[in-house]
Parts: C-alpha cells; structure tokens; sequence
C-alpha cells in the first residue's frame, strides 16, 4: 500500500462522488496520508504582510486558535497583527472543518473539533527541550497531558508558505509493525499513578491504558536512534498552497522542515469508524487481550 493517496478536490465544500467519498474513506482508515494538490487556502495581502518567525512567543512552537472559545494564544504582536493573525487562523478553522464534514459525512454528528495551530517558524534546527518534543522524529501521535481517552487524532494540514518552500515530511512505517516493536518494551502503569496525575493537574483527564501504552510507543520511537535511521521510510515534499490529512495516531510520520503551515485537529469516536477495528486501539486490545479503555 503506498503511503499518500492523492484525491483532485479543490473546493472547500467539496461534493465526492459516491465512488470518491468511499475511496477517501478506505484511503483514510486504512492508513494512507491523503493529499490535495489543487486545494488552496488563501492568504490575504495583509495577512502576509504579517507573516515572520517572530509571531510566536518564546517557549512555545505555534500559535494556537480554539474554535468554540475563538480565542487566540501565543501570539507575540501587536494588536492589529493580532487580530490579523485571529481572523485568519478562524478562517482555516472553518474551512477545514467544512471540508472534513463535507469528505466524511458519516463522521459528521461524531467529529469533536480540536485546537488550530499556525506554525511560521522554520522546524528545521529549531531547539527542543527534550527528544520528546522533537517533531522532527518519527512517532506516532500521543499527547501526554491530553489523554484522547481512545479517540483517533485527525489532523488536517495546510501549506501556505509565500516563498514557494515545500513542507518536507518522512513517513514510517505501517502502525502494525510500530505497535508489534515497541508494544512488548512497554510496561503496564504502575497502581494509583495516572490517578495522582489527573488529581495534580498532570493531565487534563484520567489517561487511560490505551494512552498509556501510545504514548509510551510514541516516547520509544523517537528515544530509538537506530530505529530512525534504519527503518523503511519515504521522504515526501508537500508543495505550497496544497492540503494534506492523516490520522497521525496511525501513520508513523515526522516533519523534517518547512516554515508558514496550518494544522487542524480533530478527535473521532472509534465506533464511528467505518472500520473500527484498523483503529490502533482495537489492534492493540487484540494484541494484548484486554480492554485497553480503563
């Protein structure tokens, strides 16, 4: 199975054929990162003008917009840049979240909205606190405060860059074969600790088994020096001004450079999968012969 599917949609509120939406869907679950070379999301002159690696406050890696609050974080500007920067993160807020409804429309009254974020600083040889936090490795996506309590993570992205510079990503292998490796070196939580995390703040929500064991997946991913560098990959280049989406809790992924991208995220209930049971956590409960939801 190759590894990007690409599909012809250039409307925001696109209409798939039967035969098309079917394709997305199969192409989606089963693993596949979908990309749509024709879909453009627009900046505005002003918006560009406002375009420098110096919006984002120190410490942080990306502006972040919340759709429900519509309130913008981590933004280092002036006011009218601000509110610039605002209505333009809103704007691919809704326009992605139109897109994915019009795609997908069985997902439609399951999907939960997540946080936007406007990346305008370059990846390549940023500094991370820690390897952990180093997008530039491969992993699987797993957020340790935010527990997803067994929701797949869709993720929907867009490059904007003006200076005709490509997003650069590498993708991994099948998250079989990631599970099968790293699962067995994982160890079951110790009694009483994810309750003491969500009763401390920790984390937002009590971390099920499930997020316990992909988020220790993802930790020994990018810890494995060897495994990074031996592992069958492809690097894939993701022009200006095309789209891309993916469940990143499934595709073995990481971002080796590019600067000015968008991201929307989503959480999906497991049961309002077409398939279910390509989740990774149904394939992990299989492995392992248990729930993985306590």
């Amino acid at each position: 199975m190759k590894r990007i599917k690409p599909f012809d949609f250039s409307k925001w509120k696109p209409t798939p054929t039967p035969d098309e939406a079917k394709e997305c869907l199969q192409s989606l679950e089963n693993g596949q990162v979908l990309y749509f070379p024709n879909l453009n999301f627009q900046i505005k002159a002003q918006e560009q003008e406002s375009f420098s690696s110096n919006l984002v406050k120190p410490g942080r890696k990306n502006i972040s917009y919340d759709l429900s609050s519509d309130l913008t974080k981590a933004c280092e500007a002036n006011l009218e840049t601000q509110n610039i920067i605002h209505e333009m993160m809103k704007r691919f807020a809704n326009c992605a979240l139109e897109f994915v409804q019009c795609t997908f429309p069985q997902y439609k009254k399951h999907l939960i909205t997540g946080r936007t974020s406007f990346r305008p600083v370059e990846i390549k040889g940023r500094q991370n606190s820690s390897y952990k936090k180093n997008d530039t490795l491969l992993h699987i996506d797993s957020f340790p405060s935010t527990p997803t309590n067994g929701k797949r993570i869709l993720r929907f992205f867009a490059n904007v860059n003006p200076f005709d510079i490509p997003r650069v990503w590498r993708l991994g292998e099948p998250h079989k074969q990631v599970i099968k490796r790293f699962l067995p070196q994982i160890k079951s939580p110790i009694w009483g600790s994810r309750s003491l995390m969500n009763r401390f703040g920790i984390t937002k929500s009590y971390r099920i088994l499930y997020d316990h064991y992909m988020l220790h997946i993802h930790d020994k991913m990018k810890m494995d020096q060897s495994y990074q560098e031996k592992v069958n990959q492809e690097i894939l280049e993701f022009p200006p001004m095309t789209c891309w989406m993916a469940f990143t809790d499934q595709v073995s992924h990481a971002v080796l450079s590019g600067q000015y991208a968008f991201e929307q995220s989503f959480y999906l209930p497991v049961e309002a999968q077409d398939s279910p049971e390509k989740s990774p956590l149904n394939y992990m409960e299989k492995l392992l012969q248990k729930s993985l939801m306590e």
